[in-house]
């Protein structure tokens, strides 16, 4: 198969004028996509995302170490007794209160708020690195699976829910669980 020529009077700069522009649109893409889709994703800022070992004061004296990479709630680290992690899809909620009373009641009175339609996993005894002793369990609600845990100490009380599609939940499980055993009480600012 021979190329045909193309007549000059067709051509511009070397290249066939009735096809230059497709080849200046595919010579747009390029330049989108290596030069200025970088550059937008350079500009972007991640402050949010949570650093490695960085540890959120999340109020009356509790902190708490989230996964590294989980983006928070910006609102939520300026609030004092909150805390909003998340990732794909995964959100983690720390609250933290007054409260005189027993675990048990605590999370009595969570589980009714909460709305959940099933527990799959009862209430057991859980204990953070620094040695509080909470109950945690896990549950299924519409479309989610999530696992809430609860702790109190000298009158201050924390709920800790993980909210997220049964995928994620599952695979994010050893970060979750690895917050919720970072959880300090008494520190000070």
């Amino acid at each position: 198969m021979l190329m045909k020529s193309v007549p000059v009077e067709h051509r511009v700069l070397g290249l066939d004028r009735r096809k230059l522009a497709a080849t200046l649109a595919v010579l747009a893409l390029i330049v989108l996509w290596a030069v200025a889709v970088p550059y937008i994703d350079s500009s972007i800022s991640y402050e949010t995302e949570v650093a490695a070992g960085q540890t959120f004061d999340v109020g009356s004296g509790v902190t708490i170490v989230p996964p590294t990479r989980w983006e928070v709630d910006p609102q939520t680290a300026l609030t004092q007794g909150l805390l909003v992690v998340h990732n794909s899809g995964l959100t983690v909620t720390v609250t933290v209160g007054t409260f005189d009373g027993d675990l048990s009641e605590l999370m009595e009175s969570a589980n009714d708020s909460l709305g959940i339609d099933r527990i799959t996993s009862p209430q057991s005894s859980i204990t953070t690195t620094q040695g509080s002793t909470g109950l945690i369990e896990s549950f299924d609600s519409a479309n989610s699976h999530g696992v809430f845990a609860v702790f109190a100490e000298d009158g201050v009380g924390v709920e800790i829910e993980s909210l997220g599609p049964e995928p994620m939940a599952t695979r994010f499980a050893d970060e979750i669980n690895a917050m919720i055993l970072s959880l300090q009480f008494g520190a000070t600012s």
